[in-house]
C-alpha cells in the first residue's frame, strides 16, 4: 500500500466508515480506552485516536529507526 493508499486508509477511518469492514490488507489489533490499532499489510501500525470535540484532523508519524549496532544507552551514533 503506498503513500495514497495510506492516505485513503486515514480517511476511511475519519469519516467513521470503519465500523462496517475494512479495507483489504488491514486487521485490527487491538482497542484501549479509545484507541485503536490497525496493522497494514505492508507492516505499518496505525494508531487512531478520535477527539470528537474537534472539528480538524491531526496526524503525527514516528518512524522507528536506529542503527541496528547502537547499544541501551548510545543513541545518535550511526
Amino acid at each position: 500500500m503506498g503513500r495514497w493508499g495510506v492516505a485513503w486508509l486515514g480517511l476511511w477511518m475519519v469519516q467513521g466508515v470503519l465500523a462496517s469492514a475494512l479495507p483489504p490488507g488491514v486487521t485490527e489489533v487491538t482497542r484501549v480506552e479509545g484507541v485503536t490499532e490497525y496493522r497494514l499489510a505492508n507492516g505499518l501500525q496505525v494508531l487512531l485516536a478520535p477527539d470528537d470535540s474537534k472539528p480538524t484532523t491531526t496526524v503525527n508519524v514516528t518512524y522507528r529507526v536506529g542503527s541496528r549496532m547502537e547499544s541501551y544507552g548510545e543513541t545518535g551514533m550511526a
